[in-house]
């Protein structure tokens, strides 16, 4: 029976955000009517819209950066995987709750699938330090068995914080300023960037750190997923399977809806509907 739902995405500077249409999508496979808002909200801004957010009857809130981390303290309840990372990306809302939970570590696990063989005994070098990265160090750890997993990043401090979030989960990484790091010659068998680099706002800027060499990749997986990401394509030029943050953005959306309504839809479907197209396969 079709129903009614209002959803939205928070974040600041989301103009270009693709959750309408993938919500469009949803909608068109469940028949279900699906109004969804973005809520484009400045950090200094966030106390004062989570005061007022049961005002716009929403059964659901996405949420992404900057927002993933600060928007716990305005939370009644948090998923135990989703405090332990520290991130939220995803909120059911209720008459007097807000649940927090983290869909984002599925969506990494989903977009892996495929690469067992790259990823099990394999060097995984995660780029970045953040709410997404954290979602990936652990979907990496949760789902395959990697040899070495290490972290590169500019902030001491974000680093540090991101050791503590792998001991929640007794997971071990390492733990690399980006101007310490050495790349040496030896062969990173999964490299994932968790920046904006070469994402929507810095699309001319390389998340590769310096010394990193395309032949030194096994497969290349970026986490933003606009369509003219430069990198992802010179890792193909290179003959590297790489991914883009499609699947991955698609797949957190379809687990959210689940948690929110207790419906599922079929992530294919979704994605081919989005996209046109069918999720890049392993190569």
């Amino acid at each position: 029976m079709s129903e009614r739902f209002h959803f939205g995405l928070l974040g600041h500077k989301i103009a270009y955000s693709q959750s309408p249409d993938i919500f469009a999508a949803i909608a068109k496979h469940t028949g279900h009517k699906i109004t969804f808002d973005l809520f484009d909200i400045a950090p200094l801004d966030l106390a004062f819209f989570m005061q007022r957010v049961h005002s716009h009857e929403l059964s659901g809130m996405a949420v992404t950066i900057p927002h993933k981390e600060a928007i716990l303290p305005f939370l009644t309840e948090c998923d135990q995987t989703a405090a332990d990372l520290g991130a939220v990306n995803s909120i059911r809302i209720g008459p007097e709750n807000l649940s927090g939970f983290n869909t984002d570590w599925q969506g990494v696990a989903q977009s892996l699938t495929g690469y067992d063989k790259q990823i099990n005994n394999g060097r995984v070098l995660i780029l970045g330090t953040g709410g997404i990265a954290r979602a990936v160090v652990y979907a990496v750890c949760q789902s395959y068995k990697p040899r070495e997993v290490s972290v590169v990043g500019r902030s001491h401090e974000h680093l540090a914080n991101l050791q503590q979030t792998c001991s929640r989960f007794d997971l071990t990484c390492h733990a690399i300023e980006r101007e310490a790091f050495d790349a040496g010659k030896d062969k990173f068998h999964l490299v994932v960037n968790c920046t904006p680099l070469g994402g929507w706002h810095y699309p001319n800027v390389t998340p590769l750190p310096d010394g990193l060499e395309w032949r030194q990749i096994g497969v290349y997986f970026d986490v933003n997923y606009n369509s003219d990401n430069m990198y992802v394509d010179a890792a193909r030029k290179s003959k590297i399977p790489a991914l883009d943050g499609r699947l991955l953005l698609v797949a957190q959306a379809v687990k959210s809806f689940e948690l929110w309504t207790g419906e599922t839809v079929e992530l294919e479907k979704v994605y081919r509907t989005v996209y046109k197209a069918k999720p890049i396969a392993k190569r």
